[in-house]
Order: C-alpha cells, then sequence, then structure tokens
C-alpha cells in the first residue's frame, strides 16, 4: 500500500490526506493497519415509493395521453 509506505518515508498525515484525496482520520486509518481494507457492497435498500410504484405507474401511463 502506497500510503503505508510514504508515512513510513516520514509524510505526514495532513501531506497523506493531500496527496491521496483522502481524510485525514482515513490517511490514518489506512497508515495503521496491517493489512490492506477490504470493502463489502451493501444490499440494495428498498425506496420509499415501493409500495406506491403501482400507483404512479397507472398515473403516468393514465396521462401519457
Amino acid at each position: 500500500m502506497k500510503l503505508k509506505s510514504d508515512r513510513q518515508k516520514g509524510l505526514s498525515y495532513k501531506e497523506l490526506c493531500r496527496k491521496y484525496n483522502v481524510d485525514r482520520r482515513t490517511a490514518k486509518k489506512y497508515a495503521q493497519s496491517d493489512s490492506r481494507p477490504e470493502y463489502v457492497l451493501t444490499e440494495a435498500k428498498p425506496s420509499k415509493l415501493d409500495p406506491y410504484k403501482a400507483k404512479i405507474n397507472i398515473w403516468l401511463v393514465k396521462h401519457q395521453n
């Protein structure tokens, strides 16, 4: 990880956040971690309009003409 090696070379967290365009806390977290961060995608959340989609589609078809 480049961020970690740059930190070991003596760059400050402020310099790291500017270089890698990340928040200072994120730079610190990555520089101090032993392993590469893993990203996990979450499932899509239901929309607030889901219960009304059928009715909205009916309105759209009705008023399309």
